[in-house]
């Protein structure tokens, strides 16, 4: 996953992937409530080729990025 990055878009509730040139990859997710869920998205690790969210209400989710 080297040279890769997620970006959040606070007021859309979704995570980006872009790459290390700023180039945007694809949507990785949009939270299940959209726009208007006050549910904050809190952590986002990596694990192997996997990254684990968490969201400030306890929803956890993996994504499997490429």
């Amino acid at each position: 996953m080297e040279g890769y990055f997620i970006v959040s878009d606070y007021e859309k509730r979704t995570l980006h992937l872009i790459d290390q040139n700023g180039v945007w990859i694809k949507k990785l997710w949009t939270h299940p409530g959209g726009e208007d869920t006050n549910d904050e998205l809190l952590a986002v690790s990596l694990l192997g080729r996997h990254f684990v969210c968490s969201t400030a209400k306890g929803t956890v989710f993996v994504m499997d990025v490429l």
